[in-house]
Formats: structure tokens, C-alpha cells, sequence
């Protein structure tokens, strides 16, 4: 099979149409390294679109004249833009603008409301079937919700933004994504269970205190009542302890996560930036993701169906907080710092 020596090209590079050219003119480009085999290429006469690997191009074997073609390509698919990571760094003096980032998340869910309710409860009914199964669930969240969070950041950018890129996190990023979820998962059982030991052992601990001294006259009722009122401080006490750490771990994963499909991180290196972040505001990034949780939480009282409603919400206003602290410093931002 040869090239159409009839026909003129075009070509997408750096994410940019580019164009008329004849066949001998794009081939010497592809080997000069001006195009890779996945640049997207098209002719008249072709019903789409394709990579240069998958076309007539990739086995060119002489010169082709160029010819004036009637009409002009079909636009190249948002989806094939090529991606040109991101150098992310913290902006200097960053704020948490809590009530900020969630009038801007409410704004970006309400100027597309179905798109991204349904892009969330898609997410949601995969990670529900998941779950069930245990071991997806391990691997499997930050690829799904890092696809949802790039989706949204996209569209606070003003950037081109199709319904599939909820799905980006599994066509690039995969690895850091999946340890990323792998880490933030062992951490979270590694909490849950201290916690679980050591509410155990002091549980274990007060009755037999209160077993060894009941058979005192007079004392069984004040022992009781101490009892009671010990075992319910330390259930407080175990909930704080429980609910602070597993805060400040969904702030690193939830900005690690974008920051590894932004500026194509490591899953150690995003959690680090991350982690640096997070303690530079360490109370406001605390206090943000705390509410956030529970505007999330919220839709339960509306038919249990509203958390797809408040869940989407909630994860805007993350998206909000992270282009905050790691937009680009010449940008228009469209959060500003209190």
C-alpha cells in the first residue's frame, strides 16, 4: 500500500492542527522527531482521523506530489490533544478560601449540571461494585476519581473538556494512581487498627479495674456510673483520633492525585507536595476538608440519592482548592486568597 499522491495532509502537532503538506513532507518530519507514531494525521477521502502508525503514511516509499484539496479536515478530537505536562509548584502565599472554593464549585456543578451529576454517579456505581469485591477497591478509587477531578479542573480552566476524560486516569498516570490508592489505603487500615487496639486494651483495661473492687459495699453504683462515663470519653476520644489523621490523608490524596495527571508526578513525589502544602495551612486545610466531607455527606438526608448531588459539589470545590495552590501564577485565578 502506498500514499495518495493526489492528496495533500494534515497533521496535529503540539496538540495543534497544522497543514496542507504533501506526503514526503510529513514522513521527513515524523523522522526528524518532529512526530511521533501516535500524531494524528488525515487526507480527503479518509472517514476520520488516525495515528500516523495506522496509515498510508508509515509505509511511504517516494516522493508525492501535493494537490488543492476541496473542503477541509473534521476538527481534531479534543480527547487526542496531546498532553504536555505541567511544572506544578505552589503558589506563593496560597490561602484556603473554604467558602470561596465552594461558591466556585457550586457555580462550575450548576453551568453543567447533568454532565458532571452523571460523570460522579457513574464513578460512584463502579467504586459501589468495587468495593463488593474488596481487592478492585485497592487500586482502583484515585484512577476513577483523579479521572472525574481532571475532567472538572479542565473545565474550570476554560479548556476543552469531553464527558471521557473521567476515564484519563486509567489512558495515562495508571501506576502512580494505583499506588497512590495502595498507600493511602495500608494507611488508612494501619489507623483503623492502632486505634482499634488501643480503645480495646483500655476497654479491657477499665473492667477488669471496676471487676476487681465491685464485691466493695456501697461502691458498685458509683463504679457503674464511672464506667459509664470513661467508656464514653474514650469513645470520643478514639473518634478524634480517628477522624483528625484520616482528614489530613484525604487532603494528600485527593491533591496528590491531581497532581500526578497535571505534572505527570510520582505517586512519592505528589504525596510529598502534597504533604508540603498541607502543612503550610495545616488548620485551614483541615477545616476545609472536614466541611467538605460533610457538604458531601449532606445529600444522605434527601432520599440518600442527594450525595450524588453534594458529592459532585464537594469534589468541585476540591478541585477548586487545588488550582488555588498549584495554578499556574500568571493565570486568572478564579479563587482568591482571604
Amino acid at each position: 500500500m502506498s500514499a495518495n499522491s493526489t492528496s495533500a495532509w494534515f497533521y496535529q502537532q503540539g496538540g495543534q492542527q497544522c497543514g496542507p503538506a504533501d506526503a514526503e513532507t510529513v514522513v521527513a518530519l515524523r523522522l526528524s522527531g518532529g512526530l511521533d507514531d501516535n500524531a494524528l494525521v488525515w487526507r480527503e477521502g479518509m472517514p476520520g482521523w488516525v495515528p500516523f502508525r495506522e496509515s498510508e503514511l508509515a509505509v511511504l516509499a517516494g516522493v508525492r506530489d501535493l494537490a488543492v484539496i476541496p473542503g477541509a479536515p473534521p476538527p481534531v478530537p479534543s480527547s487526542a490533544e496531546a498532553f504536555v505536562p505541567r511544572q506544578v509548584r505552589m503558589r506563593p502565599q496560597f490561602g484556603v478560601p473554604i467558602r470561596g472554593c465552594l461558591g466556585l464549585g457550586w457555580r462550575l456543578l450548576t453551568s453543567r449540571f447533568w454532565p458532571f451529576v452523571g460523570c460522579f454517579t457513574l464513578v460512584t456505581l463502579i467504586l459501589s461494585v468495587a468495593s463488593q469485591l474488596v481487592l478492585p477497591s485497592f487500586f482502583l478509587v484515585y484512577p476513577l476519581m483523579g479521572g472525574f477531578y481532571w475532567y472538572a479542573l479542565r473545565v474550570l480552566r476554560g479548556k476543552p473538556a469531553d464527558i471521557e476524560l473521567i476515564f484519563e486516569g486509567f489512558r495515562r498516570q495508571f501506576a502512580p494512581l494505583a499506588i497512590l490508592n495502595l498507600i493511602v489505603t495500608a494507611i488508612t487500615f494501619g489507623i483503623m487498627i492502632g486505634i482499634a487496639i488501643v480503645v480495646g486494651i483500655v476497654f479491657f483495661g477499665v473492667v477488669l479495674s471496676v471487676g476487681s473492687v465491685e464485691a466493695l459495699d456501697g461502691l458498685d453504683r458509683g463504679l457503674g456510673a464511672g464506667m459509664g462515663f470513661g467508656i464514653f470519653v474514650l469513645f470520643v476520644v478514639a473518634m478524634v483520633a480517628l477522624i483528625v489523621p484520616l482528614v489530613y490523608l484525604q487532603a494528600v490524596g485527593s491533591l496528590a492525585t491531581l497532581l500526578i495527571l497535571d505534572g505527570a508526578l510520582d505517586a512519592g513525589v505528589a504525596m510529598r507536595l502534597a504533604w508540603q502544602a498541607t502543612k503550610m495551612r495545616f488548620v485551614k486545610v483541615g477545616v476545609f476538608f472536614f466541611v467538605n466531607g460533610i457538604v458531601s455527606a449532606s445529600g444522605m438526608i434527601v432520599l440518600g440519592v442527594g450525595v450524588l448531588v453534594t458529592g459532585a459539589w464537594a469534589s468541585l470545590a476540591m478541585v477548586c482548592l487545588y488550582e488555588e495552590i498549584f495554578g499556574e501564577e500568571s493565570g486568572a485565578y478564579p479563587v482568591r486568597s482571604a
